[in-house]
Protein backbone atom coordinates (compact mmCIF):
# COMPACT_ATOMS: atom_id res chain seq x y z
CA UNK A 1 0.00 0.00 0.00
CA UNK A 2 2.55 2.58 0.73
CA UNK A 3 4.09 1.98 -3.10
CA UNK A 4 0.62 3.00 -4.39
CA UNK A 5 0.86 6.09 -2.36
CA UNK A 6 4.28 6.93 -3.30
CA UNK A 7 3.23 6.37 -7.11
CA UNK A 8 -0.17 8.69 -6.98
CA UNK A 9 1.96 11.40 -5.04
CA UNK A 10 4.89 11.31 -8.14
CA UNK A 11 2.07 10.78 -10.48
CA UNK A 12 0.65 14.06 -9.31
CA UNK A 13 3.74 16.01 -8.81
CA UNK A 14 4.65 14.79 -12.12
CA UNK A 15 1.10 16.70 -13.28
CA UNK A 16 1.50 19.65 -11.70
CA UNK A 17 4.77 20.05 -13.06
CA UNK A 18 2.92 19.51 -16.68
CA UNK A 19 0.50 21.77 -16.25
CA UNK A 20 3.00 24.61 -15.38
CA UNK A 21 5.19 23.91 -17.84
CA UNK A 22 2.13 24.17 -20.87
CA UNK A 23 1.16 27.16 -18.82
CA UNK A 24 4.31 29.11 -19.13
CA UNK A 25 4.99 28.45 -22.70
CA UNK A 26 5.52 31.42 -25.20
CA UNK A 27 3.39 31.32 -28.28
CA UNK A 28 5.18 32.31 -31.62
CA UNK A 29 3.10 33.76 -34.50
CA UNK A 30 3.96 34.95 -38.01
CA UNK A 31 2.28 37.00 -40.53
CA UNK A 32 3.34 37.92 -44.05
CA UNK A 33 1.25 41.22 -43.59
CA UNK A 34 -0.68 43.12 -41.45
CA UNK A 35 -3.76 42.52 -42.91
CA UNK A 36 -3.13 39.14 -41.57
CA UNK A 37 -2.11 39.66 -38.29
CA UNK A 38 -5.97 41.68 -38.43
CA UNK A 39 -7.85 38.23 -40.22
CA UNK A 40 -6.48 36.34 -37.37
CA UNK A 41 -7.91 38.33 -34.52
CA UNK A 42 -4.23 39.13 -33.04
CA UNK A 43 -5.01 42.73 -33.12
CA UNK A 44 -8.36 42.73 -31.34
CA UNK A 45 -7.27 39.83 -29.06
CA UNK A 46 -4.65 42.36 -28.04
CA UNK A 47 -1.47 40.49 -29.13
CA UNK A 48 -0.65 43.43 -31.80
CA UNK A 49 -1.23 46.49 -30.93
CA UNK A 50 -3.43 48.60 -34.04
CA UNK A 51 -0.72 51.34 -34.19
CA UNK A 52 1.69 49.54 -36.70
CA UNK A 53 2.01 51.18 -39.61
CA UNK A 54 -0.62 50.09 -42.49
CA UNK A 55 2.27 48.81 -44.90
CA UNK A 56 3.51 46.36 -42.07
CA UNK A 57 4.52 43.20 -43.06
CA UNK A 58 6.85 39.93 -42.11
CA UNK A 59 5.77 40.49 -38.50
CA UNK A 60 7.10 38.37 -36.04
CA UNK A 61 5.08 37.60 -32.73
CA UNK A 62 5.64 35.88 -29.41
CA UNK A 63 3.86 36.28 -26.20
CA UNK A 64 3.15 34.47 -22.75
CA UNK A 65 -0.15 33.28 -23.32
CA UNK A 66 -0.85 34.16 -19.02
CA UNK A 67 0.70 37.44 -19.58
CA UNK A 68 0.51 40.66 -21.50
CA UNK A 69 4.12 40.28 -22.20
CA UNK A 70 4.85 40.57 -25.65
CA UNK A 71 7.84 40.77 -28.16
CA UNK A 72 7.21 41.42 -31.69
CA UNK A 73 9.42 42.51 -35.00
CA UNK A 74 7.62 43.80 -37.74
CA UNK A 75 8.68 45.15 -41.33
CA UNK A 76 7.11 48.44 -43.11
CA UNK A 77 7.73 50.42 -46.21
CA UNK A 78 10.30 53.32 -45.66
CA UNK A 79 8.34 56.75 -44.17
CA UNK A 80 5.18 54.71 -42.99
CA UNK A 81 5.68 55.31 -39.42
CA UNK A 82 3.84 58.63 -39.26
CA UNK A 83 1.50 56.92 -36.80
CA UNK A 84 4.11 55.92 -34.46
CA UNK A 85 6.12 58.60 -34.74
CA UNK A 86 3.26 60.99 -33.14
CA UNK A 87 3.76 58.57 -29.72
CA UNK A 88 5.85 59.43 -26.44
CA UNK A 89 9.18 60.05 -27.42
CA UNK A 90 11.60 58.17 -25.74
CA UNK A 91 14.49 60.63 -24.21
CA UNK A 92 17.66 59.63 -22.24
CA UNK A 93 15.90 57.64 -19.81
CA UNK A 94 13.74 55.24 -20.31
CA UNK A 95 10.32 54.13 -17.71
CA UNK A 96 11.56 51.38 -15.05
CA UNK A 97 9.49 48.62 -16.85
CA UNK A 98 11.36 48.71 -19.88
CA UNK A 99 15.23 49.11 -19.10
CA UNK A 100 15.86 45.87 -19.19
CA UNK A 101 14.24 43.11 -21.44
CA UNK A 102 14.58 39.56 -21.24
CA UNK A 103 15.65 37.62 -24.24
CA UNK A 104 12.78 36.22 -26.02
CA UNK A 105 15.03 33.55 -27.61
CA UNK A 106 13.85 33.88 -31.32
CA UNK A 107 16.95 34.82 -33.73
CA UNK A 108 14.57 37.80 -35.36
CA UNK A 109 14.88 39.92 -31.92
CA UNK A 110 17.51 41.96 -32.08
CA UNK A 111 21.04 42.05 -29.52
CA UNK A 112 20.35 45.73 -28.99
CA UNK A 113 16.84 44.87 -27.60
CA UNK A 114 18.15 42.33 -25.06
CA UNK A 115 19.46 42.77 -21.40
CA UNK A 116 20.15 46.13 -20.11
CA UNK A 117 18.83 48.44 -22.86
CA UNK A 118 21.48 51.32 -23.98
CA UNK A 119 19.44 54.17 -25.02
CA UNK A 120 22.96 55.97 -27.13
CA UNK A 121 23.60 52.18 -28.89
CA UNK A 122 19.90 51.79 -29.74
CA UNK A 123 20.01 55.23 -31.42
CA UNK A 124 23.28 54.48 -33.07
CA UNK A 125 21.40 51.60 -34.57
CA UNK A 126 19.23 53.80 -36.37
CA UNK A 127 16.17 53.27 -34.00
CA UNK A 128 14.02 55.86 -32.33
CA UNK A 129 12.27 55.30 -29.30
CA UNK A 130 8.20 55.58 -28.39
CA UNK A 131 6.17 54.46 -25.33
CA UNK A 132 2.68 53.96 -25.51
CA UNK A 133 0.68 53.22 -22.22
CA UNK A 134 -2.45 51.04 -23.29
CA UNK A 135 -5.88 50.76 -21.12
CA UNK A 136 -6.23 47.67 -18.95
CA UNK A 137 -8.42 45.34 -20.82
CA UNK A 138 -10.14 44.30 -17.49
CA UNK A 139 -10.34 45.98 -13.80
CA UNK A 140 -8.19 43.63 -12.11
CA UNK A 141 -5.33 44.54 -15.23
CA UNK A 142 -2.71 46.77 -14.75
CA UNK A 143 -1.99 49.56 -17.98
CA UNK A 144 0.46 47.63 -20.31
CA UNK A 145 3.48 50.53 -21.61
CA UNK A 146 4.56 49.39 -24.77
CA UNK A 147 8.21 50.72 -26.15
CA UNK A 148 8.69 50.56 -29.95
CA UNK A 149 11.85 50.66 -31.73
CA UNK A 150 11.58 52.23 -34.86
CA UNK A 151 13.99 52.74 -38.26
CA UNK A 152 11.77 55.19 -39.83
CA UNK A 153 14.44 55.23 -43.12
CA UNK A 154 15.17 51.23 -42.76
CA UNK A 155 11.30 50.05 -42.62
CA UNK A 156 12.25 47.85 -39.60
CA UNK A 157 10.73 48.48 -36.13
CA UNK A 158 10.35 46.46 -33.05
CA UNK A 159 8.04 46.40 -30.03
CA UNK A 160 7.97 45.12 -26.23
CA UNK A 161 5.26 45.31 -24.32
CA UNK A 162 4.92 44.65 -20.21
CA UNK A 163 2.38 45.12 -17.72
CA UNK A 164 3.07 48.14 -15.18
CA UNK A 165 3.63 47.71 -11.95
CA UNK A 166 0.56 47.85 -9.45
CA UNK A 167 -0.06 51.53 -7.99
CA UNK A 168 1.16 51.88 -4.58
Amino acid sequence: MHDVGTFIRIAALCFACVVCQACSERVESYYPALSDAVHDGAVTRGWIPDLLPESSRSIHEIHSPDSPRTWCAFEFRPGDSRRLEKLAVVGDALPATVRQIEDPGPAWWPEVLKGKLDVAAIHHDGFALFTVEEPPFGAHIPTNLVLFAVGPSTGRGFFYRVPEPWPG
